[in-house]
């Protein structure tokens, strides 16, 4: 039997939660996109790359290969959680900002010295971090030079925003224990 854990009056405990099924959809869901993207882009790219292992195991997001090296680790801090509300008052982004310079600092500043490395930090709430923007935008350059369609960084932007609102509805709903009352509600508006 799955047990729940008790969810605070806001409802936004599943965006933090690391047992959260919507934070991996999430993740899962964006890396694709930009694998596919790239792909587009007429630059292969691999999802986990085994070579750029840090030796304690975890390795990048991807790696995209000719003709543009580039590595990248997608992020999406929770806009909300309690200890990043300080940070969150200061603007759009503030919170992306640290997961972004954790992410430079600690995780990946020796193993991918020969790369040029991209944190792509995402907030639940949607705010897009410059480098990260830099990086998307360069891209959908890249797409529109192979593809000859001007507004594929604008469907980029928008599936990846789709994406983390998806993924989030997925974690505030998956830590609500099932009703079936609301269940037998919901199928009659149907």
């Amino acid at each position: 039997m799955k047990t729940y854990t008790r969810v605070r009056r806001s409802g936004t405990h599943g965006l933090t939660c690391r047992k959260s099924a919507g934070r991996y959809y999430r993740h899962n869901v964006v890396n694709d996109l930009i694998k596919r993207a790239l792909a587009s882009a007429e630059s292969p790219a691999i999802l986990k790359p085994t070579s750029l292992s840090r030796g304690d195991g975890k390795r990048p997001d991807g790696l995209a290969l000719v003709p543009w090296a580039r590595v990248w680790d997608f992020t999406c801090p929770d806009t909300l959680t309690s200890s990043h509300l300080n940070r969150a008052v200061l603007g759009p982004g503030a919170v992306g900002n640290e997961a972004e310079e954790k992410k430079n600092l600690f995780k990946y500043s020796r193993p991918l010295s020969l790369y040029d490395f991209t944190p792509i930090a995402v907030e639940t709430l949607s705010a897009v971090r410059e480098s990260a923007m830099n990086f998307l935008q360069e891209l959908g350059r890249r797409i529109t030079n192979a593809t000859a369609e001007p507004r594929f960084f604008m469907f980029l932007m928008q599936r990846i925003s789709v994406a983390v609102q998806r993924g989030n509805a997925v974690c505030i709903t998956g830590t609500t224990p099932p009703s079936s009352n609301l269940d037998s509600e919901v199928a009659l508006l149907l």
